[in-house]
């Protein structure tokens, strides 16, 4: 741990790092103890313009902080090779994850409890969000999981009459644009722009694979103000489902230890580092056969230390009421239930045949995503 606070401490490029993490060793010297700790109990708060050592300005604080150190060469070969470490932060990351559903809500530095300082946020561009769309229980709700995977009011993700709907709210781009001559037989790996040996890989990322080389791949990034429950995109027949633990490995913001000196991406960028190694992610993967444009692949992927993503009622109020839980064989149609992620980052790919005449109505790249609601339309299949 004291190599990857070293690197930090001696970029020469990456002075926002540098700085918190040389006000954090001067008051707790190389111990890392107290950054777990906060970090174990921490309820999340929205983004605000503070940025003080050890004040939580955004619901990522201490992961974006730890992904900081992770990324350094020490921190890569870390979380990738010392097997005792995995093992704990395997185990931190979950305990974290039962704090949240517990009824503790520490008061953040406005007075409020840190779930009612989300009732007045008022969202962002890029990130839009309005408390008064979702079901509020009475007396509030119990735990921060339980705000995390609120329900949203009835009629307001109506599904849309197009053959492809968007299966979650979030940010929409291309991964992969068959349209463009350079992408249109990639597999193996598809690096995105601007990036440094950061690719997507089809064959890690789905069964079925090779159904999929030479077709379109979108992504779906869901945010801390997004609904995080998830819908079927298209109708058809489920052939295939899948589930995958994942290494709970992840990246922030893009820092990349090989090459410090690269210029970072644009403060809005959607980009996030978990693409080099979509394996190692916690995901569930559908593969649903459909009438007109033969198979198509949803994948969701837990990021952010996401373990959890839920594809059945588990009795804790946090299922679709009424919803059935799906299984192989089933027909389903577009906008149909199938689940909803546990507290943490998550993402959506949906991948598609190759030569399918398919109109997408999606952002062009991670840095210029179409903002959608879970339903609305992503595209129409052209019989022509």
């Amino acid at each position: 741990m004291n190599k990857c606070i070293s690197e930090v401490l001696y970029s020469t490029n990456q002075e926002n790092r540098r700085i918190w993490w040389e006000s954090y060793v001067e008051s707790n010297h190389y111990d890392l103890k107290n950054f777990f700790h906060e970090w174990l109990i921490y309820i999340p708060v929205p983004p605000s313009s503070q940025h003080t050592t050890g004040n939580p300005d955004s619901p990522g604080y201490y992961i974006e902080k730890w992904d900081w150190l992770a990324n350094t060469e020490s921190g890569l070969k870390l979380t990738a090779h010392d097997c005792d470490f995995r093992a704990w932060f395997v185990d931190f990351l979950n305990a974290h994850g039962e704090y949240v559903k517990t009824s503790v809500d520490l008061l953040p530095p406005s007075g409020q409890t840190a779930i009612e300082s989300w009732y007045t946020f008022p969202g962002t561009e890029a990130h839009p969000f309005d408390i008064n769309d979702y079901i509020k229980p009475p007396g509030g709700f119990a735990s921060f999981n339980d705000f995390f995977l609120r329900k949203v009011k009835s009629g307001l993700r109506p599904v849309d009459s197009s053959d492809i709907v968007s299966p979650s709210d979030g940010g929409i781009f291309f991964l992969i644009d068959p349209r463009q001559e350079n992408q249109r037989n990639l597999y193996d790996g598809v690096e995105l722009p601007g990036k440094y040996n950061d690719q997507f890989t089809i064959t890690d990322g789905f069964p079925y694979w090779e159904h999929f080389v030479g077709g379109a791949v979108l992504d779906i990034l869901l945010w801390f103000t997004d609904y995080h429950h998830f819908f079927a995109p298209v109708t058809g027949t489920v052939v295939c489902m899948a589930d995958y633990a994942g290494s709970y490995n992840y990246d922030f913001n893009n820092f990349n230890a090989k090459v410090p000196t690269a210029a970072a991406p644009p403060q809005e960028s959607d980009r996030v580092g978990w693409y080099l190694k979509f394996a190692k992610h916690r995901r569930f993967v559908w593969i649903i056969q459909t009438p007109t444009m033969g198979l198509v692949a949803m994948s969701a992927i837990g990021f952010w230390g996401v373990g959890s993503i839920v594809t059945r009622d588990n009795g804790d109020g946090t299922w679709m009421t009424g919803a059935r839980a799906v299984m192989p064989g089933d027909k389903v149609k577009k906008g149909d239930y199938l689940g909803h992620f546990g507290y943490g980052g998550s993402s959506i790919v949906l991948a598609f045949e190759k030569n399918r005449n398919i109109d997408f109505l999606v952002g062009s790249s991670p840095d210029h995503p179409r903002l959608i609601k879970a339903g609305g339309s992503i595209g129409n299949y052209d019989t022509r």
